[in-house]
């Protein structure tokens, strides 16, 4: 292969590296969409769907709360609750969190709470 081969499949491997670079982009993009999706839809749904769907534990006591959601009450943690996605060297991690102090109490529960 001369010079001029080696330039054009130089610029080949380009292009072909910046629309596979595209790809995995619109791939994590999508992917992150759908993984707040799904976290939005626990809280509508009231459980976790992973294989299966499983309902999150009823109220011991309903007080004030009497015919709402389960982990709904002022929609703040629901609304907070979002994913987020970086990229390695490997790919890309999205993590769904929520900023809120109590976050990890409703999804991990207590010595208290199951």
């Amino acid at each position: 292969m001369g010079i001029k081969g080696a330039k054009r499949n130089k610029g080949f491997f380009t292009r072909k590296a910046k629309r596979i670079a595209k790809a995995l982009r619109t791939i994590e993009v999508k992917t992150t969409a759908m993984a707040d999706e799904h976290s939005q839809n626990a809280f509508d749904k009231q459980g976790f769907t992973d294989k299966s769907f499983r309902p999150w534990a009823k109220r011991k006591r309903e007080g004030r709360r009497k015919g709402r959601a389960i982990l709904v009450d002022t929609s703040i943690m629901k609304n907070t609750t979002k994913a987020r996605s970086r990229s390695t060297n490997k790919g890309f991690i999205i993590t769904v969190s929520s900023p809120r102090a109590y976050a990890p109490y409703h999804n991990y529960g207590t010595d208290k709470i199951p």
